[in-house]
């Protein structure tokens, strides 16, 4: 049987990471077979995207638009083995739905979708199911402000207001894609319990 592709999605200090590994740990648990992504990826062109947000490199913003797309389409023939396989994917992000709330900031929504609908047309895989983690932007900017991971990201901002608004875009987007918005603030234990129900597994 087939793998199911699960993406979840949300702001930073949503509890996106933390959700998609408990998920992996639960199904393998229970005697299945899951694996955790994350999108930027760790494969070369997602290691330049995180390289260029930690600051390393000097990149263009049109080159992050595109190499999103990129970072995607390199992750695809991994991903669709590990589904054909009867894999479960758990999916930290994906690289043009969380491209369409980030991207704005910096592009004309034409491009943007230009750009992702010619990645959508070359075959990147899209998931079988969405999860947007809803957290109130006060919680979210707490969490990022106390993990070491944010400390060194200078590509998005911390401020309250940004926050917010990256929140209301996804949101949007999940109306968009029909997406399931369901509370970060919950227990891990209910919110996998949740996503399983959901997702049929």
């Amino acid at each position: 049987m087939r793998g199911k592709y699960i993406c979840i999605e949300g702001p930073d200090g949503s509890g996106k990471s933390t959700l998609a590994k408990s998920l992996v740990q639960h199904i393998s648990e229970l005697g299945g077979q899951a694996t955790y992504r994350w999108f930027p990826s760790d494969n070369p062109v997602g290691s330049l995207i995180r390289s260029g947000l930690r600051g390393e490199n000097e990149l263009s913003q049109k080159a992050y638009l595109y190499l999103f797309c990129a970072d995607g389409l390199q992750a695809n023939k991994q991903i669709e083995e590990n589904l054909a396989n009867g894999c479960h994917v758990i999916c930290d992000r994906h690289p043009t739905l969380s491209g369409r709330v980030f991207q704005p900031d910096h592009h004309n929504l034409e491009d943007i979708e230009n750009v992702y609908s010619a990645a959508s047309e070359d075959g990147i895989l899209n998931p079988d199911v969405i999860f947007v983690l809803d957290v109130p932007p006060e919680v979210s900017l707490e969490r990022m402000r106390g993990r070491a991971k944010y400390k060194d990201v200078v590509f998005e901002s911390d401020d309250l207001a940004k926050v917010r608004e990256l929140q209301g875009r996804y949101l949007k987007l999940a109306v968009r894609y029909g997406a399931t918005i369901v509370s970060g603030e919950l227990p891990t234990e209910e919110l996998i319990h949740f996503v399983m129900r959901r997702a049929g597994l």
